[in-house]
């Protein structure tokens, strides 16, 4: 059954994403520009390809 996927961006680098129940913080390192407050987009995609 599929969920609702939606993504919102919140400062910055900082996304945050909203999978049915699960709120997950997505944001870049900061080399990148960003604050490193969870998982950038790309390590959560690699994961995602792992899994």
């Amino acid at each position: 059954m599929a969920r609702p996927v939606v993504v919102q961006s919140i400062k910055g680098m900082k996304s945050e994403a909203v999978v049915g129940p699960h709120r997950i913080t997505l944001d870049a390192p900061p080399e990148a520009g960003g604050g490193d407050d969870g998982p950038s987009p790309v390590e959560m995609l690699l994961g995602a390809i792992g899994a």
